[in-house]
């Protein structure tokens, strides 16, 4: 993703359904951030995402 190249990203919130979630949980770039808002998907994000949040390796801590 582009846009951790350009600058030390360390908080995401996200406004928008992401296209995909799961491309999105693979980024290693992740491991970076400090904190990650998804408040906004609201019921939208699911049982499969949170799942998928649960098992990415790159948001532990």
């Amino acid at each position: 993703m582009k846009l951790f190249t350009l600058a030390p990203i360390r908080h995401v919130n996200t406004t928008l359904p992401l296209p995909s979630v799961t491309a999105f949980f693979d980024l290693p770039q992740l491991a970076k951030l400090t904190s990650l808002n998804l408040a906004l998907l609201g019921a939208a994000f699911g049982d499969a995402r949170a799942s998928a949040l649960a098992g990415c390796p790159h948001a532990k801590g």
